[in-house]
């Protein structure tokens, strides 16, 4: 029900708003947001030139942000779940256009994106395979690389959404048909390419006292994975039921499944160390995980209070619009179904040719017509259209003056052949 929705989309929210209000949930002590960063980078200053020159530097991940980085895919694909939910029965165009961008929002910046940079931040660089140097190694990244790496996500998940639903009929978007698995093998192309490209996007703007070699048969797994999994993902939406308990299980199945994308594709890279680093001239940032999160976590509570005005008024006024709009097609129906059977003729049609009626002298019975063999009888409209063609169709209506004969002064009979050669002239 409308009331229930809405009551999960705030209660989602809080439970958003409490992670976000617990940064040591995710950072090292208490002290601060950006304790662990500001270490790091002062065991770089101190022991960074331990290092050999093209000596490999060892990755590491720190356990909490990886964990981070998952809860973050997850509260992600859930809020872009709930808003495909919603885009299954949405009529209006505008509003279905809002809920594409919610949709591909929350799946390409909030799940993806947001779990791609938190996961960045969980690697850490330090230990050196010659020297045995400890000291870690500072990583920065590119600011333009970095942004554009979240629109080109973003704008592919939008892309994705609405060739995965972007049926005008409402009734087909959730179709299991032939059109469906092509839908989906289409949009699926379309999101692992947002993916893989987001993905070494994000890796190329790494910056610091290193150079990165990349494993070209790593990378070719982690492009399949990616194409498997946005599969997985968007047949998740087509397919399952739309109930809160399978959407939630949707959202751990899609967080894990986008999780295990972003560590397959890390595993391609590898850190040597230089001196001059690689630097490509352009705007370079200290980006630590907190503050994405926290932009993150508030693009969350965006997208669900969003999710919640649609429930309570945008899908109130759908409705609205619905009763009209039937009321309007059965008013259609009726008319079509009077309008069919005016064209059936009930009874046959009589005629009897104007010559001969002119021949008769006196207004006679129907009976006498027809047992002498002088009327024509139609039993189609198509037949009476027919004599159209050729003639007209004149109908009297009058009055019987007495039991026995129709007109018995013959009053009626001679205003009828006066107004038949009036017709004529």
């Amino acid at each position: 029900s409308s009331s229930s929705s809405s009551s999960s989309h705030w209660l989602f929210c809080l439970l958003v708003v409490v992670m976000f209000s617990h940064p040591h949930l995710w950072t090292e002590d208490g002290s601060g947001r950006d304790a662990s960063a500001a270490e790091g980078r002062m065991l770089a200053g101190q022991m960074g030139d331990a290092y050999e020159e093209g000596e490999e530097i060892g990755q590491h991940y720190r356990d909490d942000l990886v964990l981070l980085s998952l809860l973050v895919a997850i509260a992600g694909a859930y809020v872009s779940l709930t808003t495909t939910s919603y885009m299954r029965m949405v009529r209006n165009s505008r509003w279905y256009f809002v809920q594409v961008v919610q949709a591909g929002v929350g799946l390409g910046f909030c799940c993806i994106w947001g779990m791609h940079y938190v996961g960045m931040r969980a690697l850490s660089l330090s230990g050196g395979s010659k020297s045995n140097a400890q000291g870690e190694v500072e990583v920065n990244f590119e600011l333009w690389l970095t942004c554009s790496s979240s629109v080109a996500c973003s704008l592919m998940s939008c892309l994705a959404v609405h060739l995965l639903l972007g049926r005008k009929m409402v009734e087909e978007r959730m179709a299991r048909d032939r059109e469906a698995f092509v839908r989906v093998s289409s949009s699926t192309l379309c999101l692992a390419i947002g993916v893989g490209t987001m993905h070494y996007m994000g890796m190329l703007s790494q910056q610091g006292t290193f150079v990165t070699h990349y494993n070209p048969w790593v990378i070719l797994g982690s492009v399949l994975v990616a194409l498997v999994v946005s599969g997985i993902g968007l047949s998740i939406v087509v397919f399952t039921p739309d109930r809160r308990w399978h959407r939630l299980f949707s959202a751990l199945l899609i967080g894990c499944t986008v999780t295990s994308v972003h560590y397959t594709g890390m595993h391609s890279a590898c850190y040597v160390a230089h001196p001059a680093g690689q630097h490509r001239g352009l705007v370079s940032a200290s980006m630590s995980g907190d503050w994405i999160v926290d932009i993150i976590l508030l693009v969350d509570i965006c997208l669900m209070a969003l999710n919640g005005f649609y429930v309570e008024v945008i899908q109130v006024m759908d409705m609205d619009a619905i009763r009209q709009r039937l009321e309007h097609e059965h008013f259609v129906t009726a008319s079509r179904n009077i309008i069919r059977r005016s064209r059936i003729m009930q009874f046959p049609m009589c005629l009897l040719q104007g010559n001969l009626f002119l021949k008769l002298g006196k207004l006679v019975s129907h009976e006498t017509l027809r047992d002498k063999k002088l009327l024509t009888v139609l039993d189609t409209a198509k037949a009476a259209r027919k004599i159209q063609k050729t003639g007209i169709i004149i109908f009297f209506s009058h009055q019987w003056l007495s039991s026995n004969v129709p007109d018995p002064s013959g009053n009626h009979y001679q205003d009828m052949c006066s107004a038949l050669h009036n017709i004529a002239a």
